[in-house]
């Protein structure tokens, strides 16, 4: 009889010890699950600044692309520009004129006009730009 109260207590006391590992167990898995959960949210909160910064990046150097592209193409413009003035020939403006029925001025006709350096376009509303 003492053999099976002492088997009875140590039954109850292995069932006591296991239910106290099994508690410490189920604290022990928690804090690990939230650990991870917490490094898994640091980790996806970095992704997302490298993310929006990477494509801030690209926007930056796709900027610097583009303003490189518009002063090329400023420069080309200014030379063609150029090059349309010196290759108007006043002559042949004159004769295609005067083919069109349209005369030559008078000396009191001409009249020089001297401006600042800064003009205006003013376009009276009441007559809507006509």
């Amino acid at each position: 009889m003492t053999d099976q109260k002492d088997k009875q207590i140590d039954d109850t006391q292995y069932k006591r010890d296991r239910q106290i590992w099994r508690a410490n167990s189920v604290k022990k898995n928690r804090k690990t699950a939230f650990a991870v959960f917490i490094i898994f949210l640091a980790s996806l909160f970095a992704g997302v600044v490298l993310l929006n910064q990477s494509r801030t990046i690209a926007l930056n150097f796709e900027k610097a692309r583009l303003e490189e592209k518009i002063k090329k193409l400023t420069i080309a413009n200014t030379q063609a520009e150029s090059e349309l003035v010196e290759n108007i020939n006043l002559e042949i403006v004159r004769k295609a004129a005067v083919e069109m029925g349209l005369m030559e001025p008078a000396a009191k006709q001409i009249r020089i006009l001297v401006l600042p350096e800064e003009d205006t376009l003013e376009i009276d509303k009441a007559d809507n730009g006509k």
